[in-house]
């Protein structure tokens, strides 16, 4: 079994997977200035102040930072979800950016 360690909260700047921990834990260097993730497939999977996004029946979800009503998220990311939860999601990048 793999060892998962977390190094640095989900949504954290970060230029390495390793700032962010190990084995579930990665850095998305999609992000502006990186964010910190954990793969999950619940909410139960992600530390605490995160929820699983996008987790299927067949694919497997990101741990992203939760927040409420546009605060709680990293400047220049957007609160975003449905009517029952919400997320921080990284701002849409112009084409060619």
């Amino acid at each position: 079994m793999t060892s998962t360690s977390q190094r640095a909260p989900i949504g954290s700047a970060c230029a390495t997977s390793g700032q962010s921990g190990t084995g579930a834990f990665y850095c998305d260097l999609s992000w502006p200035s990186g964010y910190c993730k954990e793969g999950c497939a619940s909410d139960g999977d992600c530390p605490n102040g995160a929820l699983c996004v996008g987790a299927g029946l067949v694919t497997g979800g990101t741990c992203l930072t939760a927040c409420a009503h546009g605060a709680g998220c990293r400047a220049g990311d957007l609160c975003m979800g449905d009517a029952s939860r919400s997320w921080c999601a990284a701002p849409e990048l112009p084409d060619g950016a």
